[in-house]
């Protein structure tokens, strides 16, 4: 989804770690960290054609394919997707071509393309932000049908996310476990299906902190492929104690994608404070939402970087 970034981004304190202890501030252990050479990936949202490709161009692994930044991204037409998908499948290729011959050790994914499957704005409606992200039945078939489409066309990725009240009584939401899991039986539908990725948006940050534990869990047994998250902050910068407890909990069951705010001024700290593997960002320098090439290339020399570290 987008990734309006409601606060400055601060430099992160070098002497977190993972779960300290409330209101102290731990010293990081000094053993080697496991997963400083693993692979360290970036997904751009896009929300035109262009802006996909030249995200592409520019180091991108992944793409989300949206419409509407001013919306937090929406689902985006069928004819943007085609003409993305026929130019991503050959940028893939040649992504993992040296000298013209497939590197057959190249671990990073490329040229991949993940849909948001969102097809209305509920606050444009006059709703609580809470209320996009509780999904009726009429939007609940458009979702149904958007996924269906998008796999007939080629789509291998899809990025959606429902909540629902809690059933305490409450007033916390927590994540719709049947119409995520239909929704999740409709990607995988067919020829190809258990390749379907299904990436669970940034809907989970609407979760009580209290409550991510365990909501994280029914992603999981629910098998969604990846989680976009800030760790329930207003970017992931401010989240990052959260996102680390995320990722330690995780423990590579499911991807957490780290996004709000990304980059290239503060993704080296996230990559060193929350270890994660992909990292997300809209790329827009300033107004608009046309994607930044040259951002993405700084993003991209610094995850590649840090995997060498």
């Amino acid at each position: 989804m987008s990734d309006p970034e409601f606060y400055p981004a601060t430099p992160l304190s070098p002497h977190r770690h993972l779960n300290p202890t409330p209101g102290k501030i731990a010293p990081r252990p000094e053993t080697p960290n496991p997963l400083s050479k693993m692979p360290r990936n970036l997904e751009i949202a896009t929300f035109t054609p262009s802006s996909a490709l030249l995200a592409l161009r520019s180091g991108a692994q992944r793409i989300e394919l949206c419409a509407h930044k001013d919306k937090d991204g929406l689902t985006p037409d069928a004819k943007d997707f085609s003409s993305v998908y026929s130019v991503s499948a050959l940028h893939a290729q040649n992504e993992k071509k040296i000298d013209g011959k497939l590197d057959e050790k190249n671990e990073e994914e490329s040229g991949e393309i993940n849909i948001m499957i969102r097809p209305v704005d509920n606050s444009s409606l006059g709703a609580g932000p809470n209320d996009n992200f509780r999904v009726g039945d009429e939007v609940f078939e458009e979702m149904k049908e958007e996924i269906r489409r998008f796999r007939v066309l080629g789509g291998r990725g899809f990025v959606f996310g429902i909540l629902r009240d809690t059933e305490d009584g409450g007033m916390g939401l927590v994540v719709d476990r049947v119409r995520c899991a239909e929704l999740i039986g409709i990607a995988r539908e067919g020829e190809g299906g258990e390749n379907v990725r299904c990436t669970f948006h940034r809907a989970f940050d609407r979760i009580e902190s209290v409550r991510m534990e365990e909501e994280l869990e029914v992603l999981i047994n629910l098998n969604f492929t990846s989680l976009l998250t800030s760790g329930g902050a207003p970017n992931s910068i401010q989240g990052v104690v959260q996102l680390q407890k995320l990722i330690q909990q995780a423990a590579g069951r499911i991807d957490i994608i780290v996004g709000g705010g990304v980059r290239s001024r503060n993704l080296k700290e996230l990559v060193q404070e929350t270890g994660a593997g992909w990292f997300h960002s809209s790329a827009v320098i300033g107004d608009g939402e046309d994607v930044n090439g040259e951002e993405v290339g700084k993003m991209r020399h610094i995850l590649r970087s840090a995997r060498l570290g």
